[in-house]
């Protein structure tokens, strides 16, 4: 799949993902149990996938920042559950182009209206 010339990697594979590396970028959380799919953009990827994956963890262990103790959306609910073990991260792209942000937003939008239309995946947002 592409968006803008950009190629976005949506071959998911369960127990397959990798680490993701720093740099601009898109990932997909995915949550095999529940199909859930969720997709996530920043300028550090790699920083983010780690920064969330310590934030499901505080949740399932009953330790989440304060301002967000009283959170219960999916995705809140599911890391109380599971922690970071509930969802697996891919990289959609790590493609340089997207250090802009318009360009990482176009194809966000583009791979959530994917998603919509997909009946292995339900968007989680």
């Amino acid at each position: 799949m592409e968006c803008q010339g950009v190629k976005l990697n949506i071959d998911f594979k369960r127990g397959k993902s990798r680490e993701i590396p720093a740099g601009p970028g898109i990932l997909a959380e995915i949550y095999w149990k529940e199909k859930g799919i969720l997709f996530r953009e920043s300028a550090n990827i790699g920083g983010l996938s780690k920064s969330h994956m310590r934030w499901a963890d505080s949740h399932k262990d009953g330790v989440p920042p304060a301002r967000e103790a009283g959170r219960n959306g999916k995705i809140a609910r599911l890391a109380k559950e599971k922690g970071a073990d509930g969802a697996e991260h891919f990289l959609v792209s790590g493609d340089k182009r997207l250090t802009d942000k318009n360009l990482r937003l176009a194809c966000k939008r583009h791979l959530q209206e994917w998603a919509d239309k997909n009946p292995d995946f339900h968007r989680l947002t």
